[in-house]
């Protein structure tokens, strides 16, 4: 039998092959069998998707009880980059929705994850690299819905930064196109 984690990488290849339905599909199968197997870490995984889902079809409003479950699972233990990641897409979220102080507090507490996950240490692969520069980004993005402009451009300046680092050209020239605007 194919583990949950196979099947939600199989899940997430279906979405990148444009492939929804079987995404869907997927990623229902993996919530129930994560729920029965009673993994927290999977299921919060399993989640994260199931919301990814309703995002990418247009029914964000849908998404905030998986990504409420997945965060609730995440705060009862794991990894706190992996909580970071959960809070940070919430906040992203919150900001698709228009609720800009809903999305502030979920993305300071990304951001406090992320910073502490770095100073300790923790996290300095690629893709937690990648996350972190991500999660800059977003939070740029809503300093400048705010209309905080400052606190948005020294980020953005940072996410260029980071990007730069990961080799990440779009990002970097994202960023820099926004500080120009």
């Amino acid at each position: 039998m194919t583990s949950i984690a196979d099947l939600l990488r199989t899940a997430w290849d279906a979405r990148r092959r444009g492939r929804v339905e079987e995404w869907a599909s997927l990623v229902s199968e993996a919530t129930e069998r994560a729920r029965a197997s009673g993994s927290p870490a999977e299921l919060a995984d399993a989640l994260h998707q199931q919301a990814q889902i309703h995002r990418d079809s247009g029914e964000p409003q849908r998404a905030l009880e998986p990504y409420r479950e997945a965060i609730g699972l995440r705060r009862s233990g794991g990894s706190p980059s992996a909580l970071a990641h959960e809070i940070r897409h919430l906040a992203d979220l919150h900001l698709t929705l228009g609720d800009l102080e809903a999305a502030d507090a979920r993305m300071g507490e990304a951001m406090e994850l992320y910073r502490a996950a770095e100073a300790e240490g923790g996290g300095q692969g690629d893709a937690r690299r990648l996350d972190v520069a991500n999660a800059v980004r977003a939070a740029a993005v809503l300093r400048d819905a705010q209309g905080r402009t400052e606190e948005a451009r020294t980020l953005w300046r940072e996410a260029g930064e980071r990007y730069a680092e990961l080799g990440l050209e779009a990002g970097v020239e994202e960023a820099e196109g926004r500080l120009r605007d």
